[in-house]
C-alpha cells in the first residue's frame, strides 16, 4: 500500500468500529473526502459539478455533486461499508480461496464502497466492478483508485447505465451492490437496477442491501387529560402516539419482480378511521443492509419519514381502506389511493 491507501484504511478502521461515536465517524468522512479531493478526485466543497441529474429508464441519476455528498451521510457510509465488508467476508468464510465478484451500480465519482472496501483484502480475494451512468463519476473514480494504487482490484469500470447493463457470463457474480435510492424509495432506480441486476446473481450471491422494507406509520395527536388538569384555557397539552399499520413493500433479491407487478402491493386497513386534524399517515423506510447491520428510520437522508399528503378535509371512516401500488418507470414512487 502506499502513504494515501494507508491513510484510507486508518480512517475506514475508525469510520467502521462499533465503539465509534458520531462526532468522530463526521471527522472521519469528513476526512476522506479531503483525502480523495488531495488526490485529484471530485471535490464536493470547491468544485461542484455542472453535470445535471440525468433521467433514466428507471428513475433520475443523480448529478455527480449530489452524488459525492453522499459520503457525508455518516450512518449511511458507514454501515454500507460494514455491510459490503461483512459480506465479502462471508464468502471467503465459505470459500477461502476463491475470488468473490462484486458488482457496484451506481458507484458515484469515488466507487465509495468498493474503494473503501478494497483495503481490506488482497486483489486474489475480491475483485469489483464498477457502473456509473456518468463519465465524469468514471473518470473521478479512476483518477482516484490509480492514486491509491488499487488498480489491481478493479476488473472493469464503465460508463453504462445499470438499468440495462448485461453482466459477462465469463465470470460468477457473487455480490451485487447498490445504493441508488431515495427514501421510500423514490425518485432514483434502486428498484430497477435490482431488478435487472439481480438476476445475474449466483444462487448463493448477496444483494447488499439485502431488503429494503417500507411499511406504514400513524401518528395521532391526542391530547393529555393529565396535563391539561389546571392549565389556562388555551394552553392545548398533547402527545403524539405512534401506531405501525403493517408492511407496505419489501424490496430484496427474490421478490423485486414480484413486487413491482403486483396491483396493488398491499392494502392497509385503518380500524378507527382517520381524522386529518389528529392523524398523520407516514410510509418509513427501514434497510437491512447485511446480515445485523441495519439503517434504521430517520437515521439517514434515505430513511427520512415520507408523509402521506392527504387533505385536510379528508377524513376516512373506521376500516376504509388504502391501496398501494409501485410505478417504476418514469418518476418511481409508492403510489397510493383511498380504496
Amino acid at each position: 500500500m502506499n502513504a494515501a491507501a494507508i491513510k484510507l484504511r486508518t480512517l475506514c478502521e475508525i469510520l467502521v468500529r462499533e465503539d465509534s461515536g458520531w462526532h468522530e465517524c463526521k471527522k472521519c468522512v469528513e476526512d476522506i473526502h479531503d483525502l480523495f479531493a488531495h488526490l485529484g478526485a471530485l471535490d464536493v466543497r470547491e468544485n461542484a459539478t455542472l453535470t445535471e441529474a440525468k433521467p433514466a429508464m428507471g428513475g433520475t441519476a443523480i448529478a455527480p455533486s449530489w452524488a459525492g455528498l453522499c459520503l457525508m451521510d455518516v450512518a449511511r457510509t458507514r454501515k454500507f461499508v460494514a455491510g459490503l465488508k461483512n459480506a465479502i467476508n462471508h464468502f471467503l468464510t465459505l470459500q477461502p480461496t476463491a475470488t468473490v465478484h462484486v458488482l457496484d451500480a451506481g458507484c458515484g465519482p469515488y466507487g465509495l464502497l468498493s474503494v473503501l472496501c478494497a483495503g481490506y483484502f488482497s486483489p486474489l480475494q475480491v475483485q469489483f466492478t464498477l457502473l456509473d451512468i456518468f463519465d465524469e463519476n468514471i473518470a473521478s473514480t479512476k483518477h482516484l483508485i490509480h492514486a491509491l494504487g488499487y488498480e489491481q482490484y478493479f476488473t472493469e469500470i464503465i460508463v453504462a447505465d445499470a438499468v440495462c447493463y448485461t453482466w459477462p457470463h465469463s465470470r460468477p457474480l457473487h455480490i451485487l451492490v447498490t445504493e441508488t435510492m431515495n427514501k421510500a424509495l423514490s425518485k432514483e432506480p434502486q428498484v430497477a437496477i435490482t431488478l435487472n441486476l439481480s438476476q445475474y446473481l449466483l444462487p448463493e450471491g448477496l444483494l447488499i442491501p439485502t431488503c429494503i422494507n417500507i411499511s406504514l406509520q400513524r401518528r395521532s395527536r391526542q391530547i393529555d387529560q393529565n396535563e391539561m388538569e389546571g392549565a389556562p384555557q388555551d394552553v392545548t397539552a398533547s402527545r403524539t402516539c405512534l401506531e405501525n399499520l403493517g408492511d407496505v413493500m419489501q424490496l430484496h433479491r427474490h421478490s423485486v419482480r414480484e413486487e413491482i407487478q403486483k396491483r396493488p402491493i398491499s392494502t392497509m386497513y385503518l380500524a378507527d378511521g382517520f381524522n386529518a386534524a389528529r392523524d398523520t399517515l407516514f410510509l418509513i423506510t427501514e434497510i437491512q443492509i447485511f446480515e445485523d447491520v441495519w439503517l434504521g428510520s430517520n437515521e439517514s437522508a434515505i430513511t427520512l419519514p415520507c408523509q402521506l399528503r392527504i387533505p385536510a378535509e379528508q377524513h376516512l371512516a373506521a376500516a376504509k381502506a388504502i391501496s398501494f401500488t409501485y410505478k417504476m418507470l418514469g418518476d418511481p414512487a409508492i403510489e397510493w389511493r383511498i380504496a
